[in-house]
């Protein structure tokens, strides 16, 4: 049996890019890839089967099919070479292509970082972070914006007067008007017209926000940028570490995206992977230029993922 040594991995890297300094990036990339993935099993390269290949991706957290693609075509050269250059037998490549996207089991994924719908999501953070306003309120109420629709990145500029009593909110970069679920209108209005907040870091002090126009602050920033709130997530994933879910910005709006789209074909029928004026539409690419192929190819894998999103989450 060939166990896989990690000289090997750094003879393919030296082998395959030319040693320029412009590859060095790419080169410790490729090199983390292949390790990592022969790392998370202990059967020999050699006895390598298409089973123990799909458990390992059921590891991995590779949820969109152009990042899977990427990956397994990186495997792929690694066994390849490894075959042409007697390190190893032609099995485990043989194996391998027969892996795709749809093959993989993701339920623990699936389970962990997306929302079958807004009451899960907002349980999940109730449980966690209490109903009152306290440290995690910035982050629960772009988290709740996130999953209506609106990036992360467009949240610092979100003014108090932007939201309205009747649950509309606007977009300050595309104008775009949302309609929040009743809900969470009572939180995000109470979080809105917050002078203060009960911070269990002060050891239950009441601690006063910064006095500002702007939706999301916090005792020490009137004004966040969009890094300071991308890392509210941090604390808030230490604080639902024990319920074995995580929160992440990209999911979080994925599994909104998803929602809005499933009730959309609970009312209209099942959307077609071609519709692709449609596709745009739904998921909010108005980016994608529909005259050229690799961008119409792109929502029909973001259609894909949607597929299976709804086969975890909304199966009978």
């Amino acid at each position: 049996m060939i166990m896989l040594d990690l000289a090997l991995i750094e003879k393919y890297i030296s082998d395959t890019f030319l040693n320029n300094s412009d590859n060095n990036k790419y080169k410790q990339e490729t090199f983390n890839i292949i390790n990592r993935f022969f790392n998370m099993t202990d059967v020999a390269y050699d006895d390598l089967t298409r089973q123990d290949m799909l458990d390992i991706y059921s590891q991995l957290a590779i949820m969109k099919m152009n990042v899977f693609q990427s990956h397994k075509s990186k495997i792929s050269d690694f066994m390849k070479w490894m075959y042409e250059t007697g390190n190893g037998s032609i099995k485990p490549l043989e194996e391998i292509r027969e892996i795709f996207f749809e093959n993989v089991d993701r339920t623990a994924f699936y389970d962990t970082y997306y929302f079958e719908n807004l009451a899960d999501l907002n349980g999940l953070m109730e449980d966690v972070f209490g109903k009152d306003i306290c440290d995690f309120s910035t982050f629960r109420c772009a988290a709740l914006l996130v999953w209506h629709g609106i990036p992360v990145k467009h949240l610092p500029d979100i003014l108090k007067s932007d939201f309205k009593d009747d649950g509309t909110i606007t977009d300050p970069f595309t104008g775009e008007v949302f309609h929040i679920s009743p809900m969470v209108i009572p939180y995000l209005r109470n979080y809105r017209d917050a002078d203060t907040f009960d911070s269990g870091k002060f050891g239950g002090m009441t601690v006063p926000y910064k006095q500002t126009q702007y939706l999301f602050r916090t005792y020490k920033s009137a004004h966040m940028t969009d890094k300071q709130l991308i890392n509210t997530s941090s604390n808030a994933i230490k604080a639902a570490a024990e319920t074995g879910r995580i929160f992440q910005w990209e999911r979080i709006y994925d599994s909104g995206l998803y929602y809005r789209v499933h009730e959309y074909e609970k009312l209209h029928g099942n959307v077609s992977r071609n519709d692709y004026e449609l596709l745009r539409e739904l998921f909010k690419m108005d980016h994608i230029d529909l005259t050229k192929q690799r961008q119409r190819y792109y929502l029909s894998q973001k259609f894909d993922e949607y597929q299976e999103f709804k086969r975890y989450k909304y199966s009978d």
